[in-house]
């Protein structure tokens, strides 16, 4: 794992310097950013692609994101949709719940995290798990077997040796076994659909409907 994030580092450095070019006495990049080549609409970006610079390695990403300066006199912005995804859906189906839950500002993600893995508090890796691997595939139609089957993997091969294995052991303590697990996701999906009732059946709906 280690030589693979190594390798990716490397790989991308060594297009920064492939596509690096000289104006006004400074080295300067000029990625494209595309908004015609996705099936989804979606932008993308290459020449390097700064859509997908390293993020969640550390050492990586402190390597490649303190390369770049901003000009004189200029500064780097950052925009991001806070769970745009999640916000459309409320707004569609207007599930009461959906819609309480981002106008008071709860974090779905961790409160779903808390239940999945059975705790108070949560590490923002199990945040992360139970945001794109629980949360957003039962929105987007998927159910309990392979969800379970998903994050059962994600969290039992996480290395020994990493700063994750605290949250490995802990999972394992609290599930045994892949079965003890998959049943509890699907108490967890039962819950977590009756109190979205009207998305639920929004999207019950809409599946009769494509049948």
């Amino acid at each position: 794992l280690q030589y693979r994030k190594l390798r990716k580092a490397r790989d991308f450095l060594k297009e920064i310097q492939d596509r690096l070019v000289r104006e006004d006495g400074v080295q300067v990049l000029h990625p494209s950013f595309l908004l015609h080549t996705t099936r989804t609409y979606r932008s993308s970006s290459c020449d390097p692609n700064f859509q997908n610079l390293p993020s969640r390695d550390a050492s990586a990403s402190r390597l490649i994101r303190s390369l770049f300066l901003p000009r004189p006199d200029h500064c780097f912005l950052e925009c991001d949709y806070s769970g745009i995804e999640v916000r459309i859906a409320a707004c569609y189906t207007q599930d009461p719940e959906l819609i309480a839950y981002l106008k008071e500002e709860r974090d779905l993600h961790a409160d779903t995290a808390k239940t999945l893995f059975k705790k108070t508090q949560v590490s923002k890796f199990e945040r992360y798990v139970a945001k794109n691997q629980f949360v957003f595939p039962e929105f987007y139609g998927s159910y309990y077997v392979p969800i379970a089957k998903q994050i059962y993997r994600t969290l039992t091969e996480l290395p020994d040796q990493s700063d994750l294995w605290e949250i490995k052991n802990d999972f394992q303590q609290r599930f045994p076994d892949y079965e003890s697990f998959e049943s509890h996701v699907r108490e967890v999906e039962n819950k977590f659909w009756k109190r979205f009732a009207v998305y639920a059946q929004w999207k019950e709906e809409w599946e009769q409907q494509y049948n």
